[in-house]
């Protein structure tokens, strides 16, 4: 499905790039999509430094519906720039962040214009297999006319594009973020394996530090586990040892930001 956005964001690889001709120069569209929505960055692999180019295509103009003041409003949206202020990944890379270059002075990119973002990982970033989300921030600054109130004002818009992935190929546990995970929010990432024998492997996402309560009840609702943990800012991971509790069903429950998530585990020791 098609997303729309004031930015055509094409990404290639370095085997790409000649014939991506990402060339700073004029940009004569004025649609404002990213297509298809399949794009990707190429596969990092594991222990190895990483490089990808970033296209972008910034329309003279645009119709559609834009956040003004907090507010959804239909109109045209005719841009002096944009200009992208920060590349990162979700969760954080271990070990290292993305790094970013522009084309473009400042990362600034002028109205029907063309230009490049250099993207690059250190070796160290990609020391953990799986699949990490990327945002990249961009604020276009125009003029936005509404079509309702046909009234021109000078306005400044912040896009955050994030339904692109770095994906780390290597062997190892790893960590496989959800399409819909949202950064703000407390979440259960994942609880494995399930059936358990002896441990229990589970990953969790925190937008803050915090202490994070965790329990195990059985199916009647008594506490079997109950451990309170020191969770830091993104994702945790903790290992719970289920040795010694006896086969049957489960239901751990985690809660942290004032949210409560439960999962049914089915403990097995044969």
């Amino acid at each position: 499905m098609k997303k729309t956005i004031y930015t055509l964001l094409i990404i290639c690889s370095l085997s790409q790039f000649a014939k991506a001709q990402c060339v700073p120069g004029n940009y004569s569209g004025n649609h404002g999509s990213i297509l298809p929505d399949s794009t990707q960055f190429p596969h990092a692999t594991l222990n190895q430094a990483f490089h990808a180019v970033i296209q972008i295509q910034v329309a003279q103009d645009t119709t559609g519906t834009f956040v003004v003041s907090g507010i959804p409003i239909a109109g045209k949206f005719v841009f002096d720039s944009i200009t992208i202020h920060g590349v990162n990944t979700v969760p954080a890379l271990s070990g290292a962040t993305i790094q970013y270059t522009c084309s473009a002075i400042g990362c600034k990119f002028l109205g029907a214009s063309t230009g490049c973002i250099d993207v690059t990982v250190p070796a160290a970033g990609t020391s953990v297999a799986g699949t990490y989300r990327i945002n990249v921030t961009a604020v276009g600054k125009g003029v936005f006319t509404p079509t309702q109130l046909p009234i021109p004002s000078q306005q400044t818009i912040t896009q955050m594009v994030n339904w692109y992935k770095l994906i780390v190929d290597g062997n190892g546990t790893g960590i496989t973020m959800p399409d819909n995970f949202n950064e703000t929010i407390f979440s259960v990432i994942d609880v494995k394996p399930n059936p358990a024998h002896d441990n229990i492997a589970i990953q969790y996402y925190t937008p803050t530090s915090n202490t994070t309560s965790m329990d195990v009840t059985d199916i009647i609702g008594k506490t079997i586990i109950h451990q309170q943990l020191a969770s830091n800012k993104g994702l945790n991971n903790l290992s719970l040892d289920i040795s010694t509790i006896q086969n049957g069903i489960y239901f751990l429950t985690i809660q942290s930001e004032g949210k409560k998530i439960s999962k049914k585990i089915v403990v097995s020791h044969n």
